[in-house]
């Protein structure tokens, strides 16, 4: 597991059922990635999106987590 701060952002990212996976701010991002490097690079990319533009950002992130975890 290896967690990082991107300005404001804190970004998380783990192994799970051989796969990477990323939360960005304690969101879960609906992607799997095939390396660590590609998931820390999404969660980068994920938290700087959320600088810039925070209100739509954080809505869209609250959409997919509930969609993730609904059965």
């Amino acid at each position: 597991m290896a967690a990082f701060t991107v300005g404001e952002h804190e970004v998380t990212v783990w192994k799970d059922q051989g796969r990477w996976v990323v939360t960005v701010d304690e969101a879960i991002h609906r992607r799997w990635y095939g390396s660590e490097a590609q998931a820390a690079g999404a969660g980068l990319l994920r938290a700087q999106r959320i600088a810039r533009n925070p209100a739509p950002a954080r809505r869209r992130m609250a959409a997919e987590t509930q969609a993730a975890t609904t059965p």
